[in-house]
Formats: structure tokens, sequence, C-alpha cells
């Protein structure tokens, strides 16, 4: 499958995506416009068929950010056969930004389904977790004091029951149907890290690659590789049951396509193969688990949980003090095709290696210092050059590339301990070579590997020179180096953080932005802003652009010879 995007000025995305199957190549491209505040207000599908079959319109919002009102296009029955408007929704709001009803207007059982038409539909209790869902038919959803659902009862007889460890890590799941009363109405699911079992039976664990299942009647492991888009996504599961190295068409296990806030496109392509693991099959959503047991039918996504029918959070934002211009419900900025919020916290775009990136030390003290530049000082007291900065981040934390391209370059080093180099051609013909150093372990990505920005290129660790920093600055080590004539050897180091999607003062601050003042329009209207209260990515790439320049003219740029040396390939 292959995906490409193209980002223009007025704010439209288009997404082309084609997946080869036996019948041959299918297209379709879904342009998304948004508002002056970048907020998301429609998607429209084009190509052959597809044209107008997948559409979101009339998507309005209040001073909020809460979505006043939204039309869905998508499949009618079950086995979509027939496409229509599936959703056109009312949504309705106390003071408090917490949704009270919401009346669909299509009446339609598929998406967004309206199982109650008098009164309000949803209740809370004081922190503003949602405690009953007249809709779902939820009596009532207890809590923790993390705000985590403990118990959610349905109906009569039917109740979910979680349990998570002191830091609200999720380590068990049971779906009791019934009662519990009679064989199989209990179904209890362990979360023991990556290894997840269902009634005591090994399913799956995860890998970087997807996942591996156990086959119970070949009593071996098998390989399942899953494909994600930018957001991380899962769009293809396959396999290779043959070892050929050829992929065919019955080695796809499954494939998906999302509506902007989540929810899955049917009618084409709907492969689901015995191939897979159906609980590892539910990782779908930002790579998250689809709870569609007893009708919830809402995303875990580990602080809180999501309705992608309604494009909004069921339970309060246990950071939105640092939000405070945004409602507390509202998924991604309402931007979804732009950004992502994988653990409910914080909404964020690829371009930082960690969430919330800091610093590891902005003083610059002996060896200690973290800032790009002369921050360091020698045994003997004498400033030293820092060709990187060191980033906060404890054993374990998944790395990510902030810029796509290819792996230049991988190993152990004395004093870098095991890292990976990944080099990308930048806009303005440059070459940058990013490495990412004190990993765990050597990376498993293949030298000339594809990395997408955003890509996990490996774990946080102590080794080389990190083996014995402090539980409490433990860090990854990231150094950059930009080239004029694509050679490794010749590149200059430059300060990393201009390539970050967060942004720092010259202190090594990170800078916290201000709130975009919202014009004073009325409940459930759009008005455009002047163009320079628009918020705008292009932007800010060209600024790093302009940064990558000025460091290229830069005469002192220095090298550092503890550093690695380039291929031997290259002149």
């Amino acid at each position: 499958m292959r995906v490409s995007m193209l980002r223009y000025r007025n704010f439209f995305l288009c997404r082309k995506t084609s997946q080869k199957k036996a019948t041959g190549v299918h297209f379709f491209c879904i342009r998304y416009p948004y508002d002056a505040l970048n907020r998301i207000t429609g998607a429209a599908s084009t190509g052959n068929s597809f044209t107008g079959r997948y559409d979101l319109s009339n998507v309005t919002y209040d001073k909020n950010g809460n979505i006043l009102a939204l039309t869905r296009g998508g499949h009618l029955d079950t086995n979509a056969t027939s496409f229509g408007v599936m959703d056109d929704l009312r949504y309705f709001y106390d003071a408090g930004n917490k949704l009270t009803s919401v009346d669909d207007k299509a009446q339609n059982t598929q998406g967004f389904k309206d199982g109650n038409t008098s009164g309000d539909d949803y209740s809370y209790d004081v922190n503003g977790n949602m405690i009953s869902d007249k809709n779902k038919g939820i009596t009532n959803i207890t809590y923790n004091h993390l705000n985590l659902p403990k118990t959610v009862s349905i109906n009569a007889n039917d109740y979910i029951t979680y349990v998570y460890d002191a830091a609200g890590v999720k380590q068990a799941k049971y779906v009791i149907r019934n009662g519990g009363i009679g064989p199989g109405n209990i179904t209890a699911t362990k979360y023991a890290g990556n290894y997840i079992y269902e009634n005591n039976v090994l399913q799956f664990f995860s890998t970087s690659e997807g996942y591996v299942k156990y086959n119970q009647s070949s009593q071996k492991f098998e390989y399942v590789y899953q494909m994600k888009d930018h957001l991380g996504n899962v769009r293809l599961s396959y396999t290779d049951t043959d070892a050929s190295g050829d992929i065919s068409q019955d080695e796809i296990i499954q494939e998906n396509h999302y509506m902007p806030f989540g929810l899955k496109m049917r009618g084409f392509n709907n492969v689901v193969n015995s191939n897979g693991n159906s609980v590892a099959e539910k990782r779908m959503f930002g790579g998250k688990e689809y709870n569609e047991e007893l009708g919830l039918n809402w995303y875990d996504i580990t602080a809180r949980n999501y309705d992608p029918a309604l494009g909004r959070w069921m339970n309060v934002d246990p950071q939105s003090e640092k939000f405070y211009d945004q409602s507390p419900f509202n998924y991604a900025l309402n931007n979804p095709v732009f950004f992502i919020d994988p653990d409910g916290e914080a909404p964020f775009w690829f371009g930082d290696p960690v969430k919330n990136p800091k610093i590891r030390s902005t003083k610059g003290s002996g060896r200690k210092g973290g800032m790009f530049g002369m921050t360091r000082k020698n045994i003997k007291g004498q400033k030293k050059f820092h060709n990187g900065v060191d980033i906060l981040a404890p054993v374990g934390t998944p790395i990510q590339s902030i810029k796509g391209g290819t792996v230049y370059s991988k190993g152990t080093h004395k004093k870098l301990g095991n890292f990976v180099i990944i080099k990308t051609v930048l806009n303005n013909g440059s070459t940058l070579f990013t490495a990412y150093a004190h990993l765990d372990k050597p990376t498993s990505l293949k030298s000339g590997a594809k990395v997408k920005e955003g890509s996990i290129v490996g774990k946080a660790g102590k080794t080389g020179n990190a083996k014995d920093v402090s539980k409490s600055e433990e860090h990854v080590h990231i150094y950059t180096k930009v080239s004029t004539n694509g050679k490794y050897k010749t590149a200059k180091f430059v300060n990393p953080l201009q390539f970050f999607s967060t942004k720092f003062d010259s202190n090594g601050n990170p800078i916290i932005p201000k709130p975009t003042p919202l014009p004073e329009i009325s409940p459930g209207t759009v008005q455009p802003v002047s163009p320079g209260n628009q918020l705008c990515a292009g932007c800010e790439r060209k600024k790093r652009e302009e940064q990558i320049r000025r460091y290229n003219n830069d005469p002192a740029r220095l090298f550092d010879n503890d550093y690695i040396r380039p291929n031997k390939n290259e002149n």
C-alpha cells in the first residue's frame, strides 16, 4: 500500500492511497478543508466509485472547540452494500463543555447510534468523567483515583471490569455477560507488557514490525507485519506463510482505512483473514485497542477513552491546564489528520524524538550540559564543544525519528553506545544526518531502510558514556549534521533543536505557545481571520530551512573526532 500526502496553502490536504490487488490498483483521494484556526471542517472523497462515498461536511464548532454539528457519509448497512448519509449529528453541551446529548437526524444504525430520543444522553461525575450513556445502554461507570474506569455497567447483567497497577497501567480486563452465568460468558484479557493473554492463552506479543501470534495447532510462533500511516494508524496487516518473500493476496490479513476522527471506512478492500489474530487486529486507530465488547465501541487510549463516532473523549483531560484555550474533551485539537494523541494526555505533531521533550541540563556545568555548543567543560575546566543535545528519556522510552529518510549508519560506539543515523534530503537540496545515541540495544532497522517521520528508531538506554548516569538524568543524545554535497565527512554540526516540533528559547527551555485568540463569532459558525492569525505548518518548515542555511554559512562549526566517521564507500 502506498500513501502520499500533499499539503496546500489553503489548508487542504490530499491523500492518495493505492492497494495492489488481484483485480488491479485502486486509487482514491480525500481532500480535507480547514477553517482559519486549523480545525477540520470536512472531507471530500474522489476517485472511481469512491466519489462522494465517504464525505464529511457541515462541521462547525463553538468558541471552545466543541463540535456543534457534522454530517458524515458512509455505509448504511452491515455489509456495506449501500452508501449515503450515515450520520447527521447535532451536539448539545452544558456550561462546562460536557456533552449532554446528541441528535442524529439521519437515524441510521451505522456510525453513531442514537439509542435515546428523550432527555439528556450523558451524565458525569464531579471530575467531569462520563458515568452514563443512554445511547449505548451504559447505566453506570465507576473510576479510580486516576480517573480511569474501574467498572462499566451495561443494562442489567452485563459489565466490564478493569484492573490497573499503581501507575495506572492496565493489567486486565474482564467482560461479564449475563452475570457471568454459563460457559463462555466471562472473557478475561490480561496485559503483561507486550504479551497479551485471553482466558489464560497467549494471543500475541508486539514487535516493532507488527506482532507475533502463537499458533495453537502447530505450536509455533508466526510473524504478522503491519504498515502504519503518519499517525500510527494500522493500515495493513500481512504475513508470509510460505516464506517466499513475496506477499500474495491470501496473505493479506486485514486492511483498514479511516474517516476523520477514526471511524473505519467500509465497502472496499474489506480483508479479514484467519491467518491473523482477532485480539491483535483490534488495535487499529492510533495503534490502540478498540473496545467493541457489549457495544462500547470506543478506543482505550491509555489515559482516556475515545469515541470515534463523536470525535470526543469520554474522560477528564489529565493535562487540561496546559490547553486552557481548548475544550478538555476535543480530540487532537479538532485536527485528527495532522495531530495525534498517543496516550490521551496531549496532542502533538511528529517532529519530536519524545513527547514533551526536555533538555537534560540547560546550565552547562561540567560534563552534564545538555545544550548544543560550547556548553561543557573538560577535566581541566576548559570549555568543550557539545555537538548535540541530550533529551531526557527514561530507559525504555521509544525514540521517534524527527525526520523521515533512510538508515545511513548504525552500530555500537565506545562513547555513543548503540546508535543509528538517519539520512534526510531537505527541501533546499542539502542533506541532514540525524544521530540517535545511547539506545538500549542495537536498532533492528536495516541499513538503507526507509524511515518515516515519527517512526520508532529504538528505545532509550544507558550505553556508551551514559552507562553511569543517574535515573533522573537518563537521556537520548541527538546530534545533527548538514551537508551541501551529501557527504557525511564534510557535513557540519548544527543545533538539532531547530528540527524539533517543540520550540525552545535561547536557554533551552520549551516555549509554551500562548492560545490563539478566537474571533468574535456567533455560536455554530466559522469566520475567517486575518492571515497573520493563521497557524501555518508550512511557515514553520520554511523557518527551519532558513536556520539550516544560516548554520551552513557559519564558519564556527566544529568537527568532533569522538563522533562517527563516514561510511567507507563515501569519498
